[in-house]
């Protein structure tokens, strides 16, 4: 047997490490002021680093924050749910795909009662919005440019659930050009506009 010493994930040896400029975690952090107008955070995409620079800032001492870091740290915020929102959609895409059957009665591929049960108990909906869910996921992940536009948070969940919900019954070379049409100003619309375009 090999007498070799393994060291523990996450521990340096002492010549590389600075005690005096060991500040802890949250110092390395982006504070709220990264959130004005013009700063660091103001208008980067959704994701997990921002989502991180939210939560920070969130908890932290909100007193010495303008009016202009709160309204870009909510608005950041919100690209972070939007983010979050393109990740469930393209998980449950991907789940509802994997779950379609074909009905010979209607004659087209369907999501499976199991499968859509599963995701039911999973996620803590109802048969029916669990079901609508899934649809507004295999409709939303036949639209890219959309999506690119959900994947950094230039979507919120509702104008997600919006616009699939107003293209859901488009056949597929209809879809793709609604896809290109929304995408090119959907990011600047109330969920109300994107109703009516």
């Amino acid at each position: 047997m090999n007498d070799i010493e393994c060291e523990a994930p996450g521990v340096y040896p002492d010549e590389l490490w600075d005690g005096e400029r060991e500040e802890g975690w949250r110092a390395a952090e982006p504070g709220g002021r990264e959130f004005h107008a013009g700063r660091a955070l103001d208008g980067q995409p959704g994701g997990p680093v921002l989502g991180l620079a939210v939560s920070v800032t969130a908890d932290g001492d909100l007193a010495g924050l303008s009016d202009n870091e709160l309204l870009g740290a909510i608005a950041a915020a919100e690209r972070v749910a939007g983010h979050a929102a393109w990740a469930a959609s393209t998980l449950a895409a991907e789940y509802a795909k994997r779950n379609l059957e074909w009905d010979p009665k209607l004659g087209e591929e369907i999501i499976a009662e199991f499968g859509e049960e599963d995701y039911r108990q999973e996620v803590l909906l109802s048969g029916m919005a669990a079901k609508q869910n899934l649809t507004r996921a295999l409709t939303l992940n036949r639209m890219p440019q959309c999506m690119r536009l959900a994947r950094d948070g230039e979507l919120s969940a509702y104008r997600q659930r919006v616009i699939a919900e107003e293209t859901g019954l488009l056949d597929p070379a209809l879809l793709a050009r609604a896809d290109e049409l929304i995408a090119q100003d959907a990011a600047g619309r109330t969920p109300l506009s994107l109703r009516n375009y």
